[in-house]
């Protein structure tokens, strides 16, 4: 599992704000996914770490984009498949 400060590192290029809380999400089979929030905002986030099939989550991810407009499915707000990350 993830500390707060590697989700914070994580998602600083893309938020001012700190990340106040964070929570593991159980279910994902082929990502890791975790729920958090920031401070002074009354929102949470999902934050997606492919695990096994990167080239396919990466098409999901285009997927997701292509079709926001038109269906309801969660926003993309970045995606970054850096292998430092």
């Amino acid at each position: 599992m993830l500390s707060k400060d590697q989700v914070q590192d994580l998602v600083r290029p893309y938020f001012d704000q700190c990340v106040q809380d964070i929570s593991l999400l159980r279910g994902g089979f082929a990502n890791t996914n975790y729920r958090f929030s920031l401070k002074g905002l009354d929102q949470h986030y999902v934050l997606r770490i492919p695990q096994k099939n990167k080239e396919q989550f990466k098409k999901e991810i285009a997927v997701l984009k292509l079709v926001q407009e038109k269906v309801t499915v969660p926003k993309v707000i970045a995606s970054n498949f850096d292998p430092e990350f």
